[in-house]
């Protein structure tokens, strides 16, 4: 009777082991000249599950934290190179250090009657920071040929709703130098993750507007 429960106890124990086995993943995309590299491990049993440590290098830009059963966990940390840019705790949801961002032109709270003009550097947090979010955009964009034909450079300024559970919504150009530009930028701006931290007004997550600026520059 003994010998056939200790049996049974080893038994589960090593199904249990079994189903917490780890596999590493590397994924590669891009080019040499741009790549971007996420290497990670997940669950055997379950491969869409991302379980343990994360690391992504794109560009400049590294980020790097732990998943427990595919949700973050724990301080994830992202860098510009060697510079630390954000240091966010997900166990607890609170952020811990993040540079003030330089990506966002204006940004606005807004309410079910008014919108409101931040005048401080607080901002929604895009995670992984300046940094990745930079290198997201170099990643996608492509010069418009009429452009490049016509030989225009500029800057078209968007406009995005950053909501309370962390998505970009309502994208739209705010203007542009046209001949193709503008339509790029709204493009790329569409392929950001829904990957953001919204802004807290005494602890509350509120709805945000924000404008950036994307920068179209032809090589001499």
């Amino acid at each position: 009777m003994n010998r056939t429960f200790s049996i049974l106890v080893l038994l589960s124990f090593s199904f249990i082991a079994g189903a917490q086995e780890l596999k590493k993943i590397t994924k590669r995309s891009g080019t040499n000249y741009f790549a971007i590299k996420e290497t990670y491990t997940v669950l055997k049993s379950t491969p869409e599950i991302k379980q343990g440590d994360y690391q992504q290098v794109a560009g400049r830009s590294v980020l790097k934290g732990q998943y427990d059963h595919g949700a973050r966990t724990g301080i994830w940390e992202a860098f510009n190179q060697t510079d630390l840019e954000q240091k966010i705790d997900f166990s607890n949801q609170e952020v811990l250090f993040a540079k003030p961002s330089k990506m966002f032109k204006k940004a606005f709270i807004l309410t079910q009657t008014e919108s409101k003009e931040i005048e401080t550097t607080l901002r929604p947090l895009f995670v992984g920071g300046d940094a990745l979010f930079s290198s997201l955009l170099g990643h996608n964009i492509r010069y418009p040929a009429e452009a490049i034909e016509k030989h225009i450079q500029g800057t078209a300024i968007l406009s995005a709703i950053i909501t309370i559970d962390g998505k970009m919504v309502e994208r739209r150009i705010v203007n542009g130098p046209g001949y193709g530009i503008n339509e790029e930028a709204l493009r790329v701006i569409n392929l950001i993750p829904n990957d953001w931290i919204p802004l807290k007004v005494d602890e509350k997550p509120v709805n945000t507007r924000i404008e950036l600026e994307v920068n179209f520059s032809l090589s001499r």
